[in-house]
């Protein structure tokens, strides 16, 4: 197993200890800034679970991110249990153009 292998596997045994409202900044910001799809989703997933309102807004902004385009199921998925008639639009341009947002 190479160096890049183990750095991410021992991110994903730390994200599965966060599992208390307390971890939801760190939660958020491993999410907006890792480059792994599987760090990122795993963090959605986890923010998802916390219900924590504080997660709605990065989760929405990481949807038009170049980043995350084709990977971008796990966070519409982690936004099930929020409120989202504000950015239906941006749903339903996710719906229309396949995962890639017509913005502007």
């Amino acid at each position: 197993m190479n160096k890049n292998n183990k750095e991410k596997d021992k991110k994903v045994k730390a994200l599965e200890e966060l599992s208390d409202p307390s971890d939801v900044p760190t939660l958020i910001k491993l999410m907006q800034t890792t480059s792994v799809t599987n760090i990122r989703n795993d963090a959605a997933i986890a923010l998802r679970d916390l219900a924590d309102f504080r997660a709605f807004q990065p989760l929405v902004e990481l949807l038009s991110d170049p980043r995350t385009k084709g990977q971008r199921g796990t966070l519409l998925y982690a936004l099930e249990v929020f409120d989202c008639v504000s950015i239906l639009p941006l749903l339903v341009d996710l719906i229309i153009t396949g995962n890639q947002p017509c913005l502007g």
